[in-house]
């Protein structure tokens, strides 16, 4: 029996906040090429840039607590992007934040998503991508009927 429950899906998620340099109001930028993708979208009071990098895992894995090594992985991944997300890259570099995140994504596989009373249902069972919907209740289609 395998008893591993976490599957690395080969990619990894980068997520940090800039000042809203450009303004951006309303609207979402987005970009994907192959293994490569981004989205920025601001704030909800606008004044902050939300910029997500999606790319393919490094072959050798980069240490949790290297968040130096974390930012140059992301850079290099972006490196060959023409037009302004780079220049958002380097002003990321510049810009002293702790709103930075990094991770590969991985997949949870359970035997079993129920242990006696308890049951994991919905989105807490669900295994969406992080760009789908950002925020909406992915898992709402599964229904689960549960007796008290």
């Amino acid at each position: 029996m395998n008893l591993r429950s976490s599957f690395p899906l080969g990619v990894v998620l980068a997520l940090f906040s800039i000042s809203n340099v450009i303004e951006l109001g309303d609207w979402q930028l987005g970009h994907r090429m192959r293994e490569l993708g981004y989205v920025i979208y601001p704030s909800l009071d606008k004044s902050e840039l939300r910029i997500g990098v999606s790319f393919g895992s490094p072959d050798t894995p980069v240490l949790r607590n290297d968040v130096d090594a974390q930012k140059r992985l992301a850079l290099d991944a972006c490196a060959h992007l023409k037009g302004d997300f780079p220049w958002f890259l380097d002003l990321f570099l510049l810009t002293e934040t702790d709103q930075f995140y990094f991770n590969e994504l991985a997949q949870i596989q359970m035997p079993s998503w129920s242990r006696s009373r308890v049951v994991l249902a919905g989105d807490a069972a669900h295994c969406a991508s992080p760009f789908f919907g950002a925020g909406n209740e992915s898992g709402n289609g599964r229904r689960v009927r549960a007796r008290a």
